[in-house]
């Protein structure tokens, strides 16, 4: 056996000795290392024999400002390694700004620059307005307050440095709603106030929905040729006019810019951004819209200055004027210059159409938001109604007549407003306050209260709503329940007719539903300023025990629940309250004569009237109606009624009682019960000398309609 044989890596084997694998692989790499080093030293060498030409080459000629860089200028200057680096940096910051490498595909969502923001426009949204007035005058009350608790003789800048000073500061980090104050005042009322109050600030703030407007500064003029030149003149090109002249020739003596017409409107409707006029064409018999006259689609807004108005509103729409006198006139202009892009508005109302009584079967039955809407916002839509957002001011009305909640004030809505009374006397009533009064209040009065809350009684608690209006009888009744002694609702001259005529429906019904309990028929009540500020604190406790139901967003779920708590904590009670004509609670009677056609239950929106599932019958569930009417007008016979009352039992509510019973005519020939005996004898008294029923043919009265049909076929030989 031949002797093994050693390899190393610089050995190099002979002919006669045969290369192994790695053997081969050694080799391989032993020669590509000596070419590598053998190209480095040519590399070398090539570079030293260049070295001075190079440098002579790259060295920076005189390079251009950076000011003067743009799109055409050379920057590889700049890229030379003699170039300072922070100049170079200057230059390539510079070339990267230029609009030409400044561009971006908006494929990539952080590729906005967001330093740069639209403006709001010329006018902020006025609730924000107003929420920035109200949080300023809380400001400037706390540190009028923190001044007064000074030291004599003391700067009040320098509280800073005391425990005062402290207090102040508290004053403005503390503020989280409009009434807040620093501190606990002197008494057990005063300072539950305060923790109410503190208590409702730390509740989440009400996000609505809102309303958007767009106007682009189209103004229509209505009125003489003096009129439309003075107010074009004034409003020069901030905006662009169009005039109706109501009693000139069209020569008006306007710029041609200017488009006239001449006559008078037979219909103007619509708000900011979409008003629409209308004149009567030469034949009389159509109307011309106005707006494509000009090239547009819509007028943005109306300055009317007729001798009457033609949008007759106490609340004309958002971009309607019409003033009555120069000073009117001076105030109008302004605010029409200011009407140019988009506004909004908050969304104050929403419509549950599944609950509202309108109309059934062409029978119109309740009306009350309609007769109620200052605005005209409110249309009839089918056997429903409609609200039009954009004409809508938000007073609330509507809302504190609908009798089913079809219409509920949504700003806030009815859940976060009974949430912040459940609050309000929760807070007051733990830290040891005694006889509440909750003081509804409207916004326009928030500032004032805001300055004289320190002189009010302790008591007083108040609950700011951006309109008096939008108080219910859901949320007055909620408040004693949870524990107030009373319900203030502050109102003055300046209040609307229509909404005091709500108000003061309203406490008519719940003074008579309050005296049926016992509980004081004046414990919700109108007050006006000077006899807010003259009255005292002392006022007996409520003297019950506070509810604890939740804010609920059913108005007529959240009166049962206050209805059955008060009721059941009070001495004194009726087992029914009568209630005024009007009322959304109450019974439907059924006199003799009535025949069980069901007319009146095939109308009634709420599901109050029902017929029998067995036998002929009319029940009625006394908990779902809503005395809209409509079974009164449905009655063929004229025997149904209502009956404006409430009933504190609750499970009688709840139960539905027969009205009417009647035993089933059952069909001679089949058997089969088709009718109440009360409907046959009256069609025997009505049909007695129709020849289809004289004579043998009387039968047919108690024949089912299919036994009749043959009955009848028979005769004819058809059978």
């Amino acid at each position: 056996m031949p002797e093994p044989t050693a390899h190393y890596l610089n050995d190099v084997p002979t002919a006669e000795e045969p290369e192994g694998l790695l053997s081969r692989w050694a080799r391989r790499k032993r020669e590509v290392a000596r070419e590598a080093a053998s190209a480095s030293a040519d590399v070398d060498a090539t570079d030293s024999e260049c070295k001075e030409p190079a440098a002579a080459d790259t060295a920076p000629t005189a390079l251009p400002t950076l000011d003067s860089l743009g799109s055409e200028s050379d920057f590889t200057g700049f890229l030379s390694p003699e170039v300072d680096e922070s100049l170079r940096k200057a230059a390539l910051r510079k070339l990267f700004h230029l609009p030409d490498f400044n561009i971006t595909d908006g494929l990539n969502d952080y590729d906005g620059d967001y330093t740069v923001f639209e403006p709001l426009g010329d006018m902020v949204p006025y609730h924000l307005k107003q929420w920035i007035a109200r949080e300023a005058a809380a400001v400037k009350t706390a540190l009028e307050q923190s001044a007064e608790e000074a030291m004599p003789g003391e700067d009040p800048t320098s509280m800073a440095t005391d425990d005062r000073g402290d207090r102040g500061a508290a004053a403005i980090m503390s503020i989280h709603h409009p009434h807040a104050r620093v501190e606990a005042r002197t008494g057990n009322n005063r300072a539950a106030r305060e923790a109410a109050l503190q208590a409702l600030g730390a509740l989440p703030a009400f996000v609505g929905q809102g309303v958007e407007y767009h106007a682009a500064g189209h103004l229509l003029i209505i009125g003489s040729v003096a009129q439309a030149f003075q107010v074009s003149t004034r409003l020069g090109t901030a905006v662009s006019c169009s005039v109706v002249l109501v009693d000139e020739a069209l020569d008006s003596g306007l710029p041609a810019e200017v488009p006239v017409f001449g006559g008078n409107l037979t219909r103007l409707e619509g708000y900011l951004g979409r008003f629409k006029a209308y004149l009567l064409g030469k034949g009389g018999d159509e109307e011309i819209d106005l707006a494509p006259l000009t090239g547009r689609q819509y007028f943005d807004a109306v300055l009317d200055l007729g001798d009457k108005p033609m949008l007759k509103a106490d609340l004309p729409p958002p971009g309607y004027f019409a003033p009555c006198a120069a000073q009117g006139l001076e105030a109008a202009l302004q605010q029409l210059q200011d009407l140019v892009g988009e506004f909004e508005k908050p969304r104050y109302v929403q419509v549950n159409s599944d609950l509202c009584a309108h109309s059934a079967s062409g029978l119109l039955g309740c009306t009350r938001c309609l007769n109620v809407c200052p605005a005209w916002a409110i249309h009839p839509d089918g056997e429903k109604v409609t609200v039009d957002v954009h004409l809508c001011h938000g007073v609330g009305s509507c809302a504190s007549a609908c009798p089913s909640g079809a219409i509920s004030y949504n700003y806030p809505d009815r859940k976060t407003l009974i949430n912040r009374v459940r609050t309000l006397m929760q807070g007051f009533l733990a830290a040891g306050g005694e006889g509440a009064a909750l003081l509804i209040h409207d916004n326009a009065n928030a500032e004032r209260i805001s300055a004289a809350l320190d002189r009010m009684p302790g008591r007083v608690v108040p609950l700011e709503l951006e309109e008096i209006g939008a108080a219910g009888i859901e949320l007055w009744l909620s408040a004693l329940a949870y524990g107030a002694a009373e319900v203030l609702l502050l109102t003055s001259v300046e209040t609307p007719g229509g909404v005091l005529r709500v108000l003061d429906s309203e406490l008519e019904v719940i003074e008579s539903l309050l005296a049926g309990m016992g509980c004081g028929s004046h414990a919700v009540r109108r007050i006006e300023w000077e006899a807010l500020m003259a009255a005292k604190d002392s006022s007996p406790a409520a003297g019950r025990q506070p509810a604890r139901f939740a804010a609920l967003e059913d108005k007529r779920e959240v009166i049962r629940l206050s209805v059955d708590h008060l009721y059941q904590q009070t001495a004194r009670r009726q087992m029914v309250a009568t209630l005024p004509e009007g009322a959304a609670f109450g019974a439907v009677t059924v006199a003799d004569g009535c025949t069980l056609c069901m007319a009146c239950a095939s109308v009634c929106p709420p599901g109050a009237l029902q017929g029998g599932t067995q036998s002929p019958q009319l029940q009625f569930l006394e908990q779902n109606c809503v005395q809209c009417g409509l079974c009164v007008k449905a009655c063929p016979e004229q025997v149904v009624t209502l009956q404006p009352r409430y009933l504190f039992d609750d499970d009688q509510r709840r139960t539905a009682r027969i009205l009417r019973a009647d035993e089933a005519v059952c069909c001679t020939d089949c058997g089969t019960p088709f009718a109440p005996r009360s409907s046959i004898t009256k069609l025997q008294h009505l049909l007695a000398g129709h020849r289809m029923f004289a004579g043998a043919a009387a039968r047919r009265f108690e024949l089912c309609d299919s036994c009749r049909v043959k009955d009848i076929m028979r005769e004819t030989g058809q059978a």
